[in-house]
């Protein structure tokens, strides 16, 4: 892959020169290619007119969209992976509580003990991919995994991943033939259709889980209501 460092446009191995400025290309690993997102045109991309940073739960809903998945299962993932990203924490949760998030009660226990492990597990941090890690697992594979994770995210937010796709998908294939993981094939070939039967599942637990409890606190007061109409009828009947 070559790189033209004044244009900062990736070109195929047998291009000679920059087919816009004319200028010498220099030769970079696809690894590397990926660590040189345009951080400016990605904050002026994400940033209102005010200047002010978009709400992070508008770039989740932008990410979910440009994948056509919209299941917990990535909404979650990608939550973990931008809350590991940088060195600083952004929040304590790793998907956002609220009180819809609340009321799904597998994903809000499942979102609880995962977060626990979370601070247990990723106590260190790793410049070259900018993330949070696990000092004992993190190897090479996986820092080049979070640079690729992190690039798509970026680039589907600067709207860069249109012109920046054929790269993705070129080195998602080289990485299969090597048997290692690709962000890019993880996050658009995942199984949708089995993701969204389980989120089914645990929305109809959570409806029959929630049901049973509001029976099961105002069954008492109904009970008690029913009993003093029935004592209202009572005495109506003997004072006739």
């Amino acid at each position: 892959m070559k790189y033209c460092s004044e244009c900062r446009v990736f070109f195929e191995e047998q291009t000679m020169s920059c087919q816009r400025c004319q200028g010498g290309l220099s030769e970079v690993s696809l690894t590397d290619a990926f660590r040189l997102t345009d951080r400016q045109a990605l904050e002026r991309n994400i940033r209102g007119k005010a200047k002010k940073e978009l709400p992070d739960l508008y770039k989740q809903y932008h990410i979910r969209c440009y994948i056509g998945n919209k299941s917990l299962f990535l909404d979650y993932d990608l939550h973990k992976y931008r809350l590991r990203h940088g060195r600083r924490l952004k929040r304590f949760f790793i998907a956002p509580v609220t009180f819809f998030s609340i009321l799904n009660l597998p994903w809000f226990l499942f979102n609880l003990v995962a977060t626990n492990l979370f601070h247990l597990t990723y106590t260190g941090y790793c410049e070259r991919c900018d993330a949070k890690i696990n000092p004992q697992d993190h190897t090479r594979a996986e820092c080049d995994y979070n640079i690729e994770y992190f690039s798509v995210l970026d680039d589907i937010l600067n709207g860069r991943i249109l012109d920046r796709k054929p790269l993705y998908e070129q080195f998602a294939r080289e990485k299969q033939l090597k048997g290692l993981r690709s962000a890019y094939h993880e996050l658009f070939h995942r199984l949708v259709r089995w993701e969204i039967f389980w989120d089914v599942i645990s929305i109809w637990f959570s409806v029959l889980f929630w049901l049973y409890v509001i029976v099961f606190i105002s069954y008492p007061w109904v009970k008690v209501l029913w009993q003093m109409i029935q004592g209202w009828e009572s005495r109506e009947l003997l004072m006739e």
